[in-house]
């Protein structure tokens, strides 16, 4: 039996957006893995680009772009995050740092 994940670019409102990857439970998503995957599904980005993002370096992480990044590391981490850390989650490399707090090594 597979089951499907679906990921639709909360950016493109198009449905050739769309990608189905089988979830096949061989193994669980490393930290780096989520927290990229976090990223590039609230901001439509290539994972190239992680590395160098800061807030608002691209329209879509503006400030509603910013709270979706947050649901998707507090669901992903199991986390709660304080609201200064959410406030000075400026960067992909600050988001590293921050995690760090709630015990989650990248």
């Amino acid at each position: 039996m597979f089951i499907f994940h679906v990921s639709i670019n909360r950016a493109s409102t198009e449905f050739d957006k769309i990608s189905l990857t089988p979830d096949l439970g061989l193994l669980p998503m490393t930290n780096i893995e989520k927290y990229n995957k976090a990223f590039i599904e609230a901001f439509a980005v290539k994972e190239q680009e992680l590395p160098k993002m800061t807030y608002q370096c691209v329209a879509t992480w503006d400030s509603i772009g910013h709270m979706w990044l947050i649901t998707a590391l507090e669901e992903a981490f199991d986390i709660m995050m304080e609201t200064d850390d959410i406030i000075d989650l400026s960067s992909y490399t600050k988001g590293i740092e921050i995690l760090k707090k709630y015990d989650v090594r990248i």
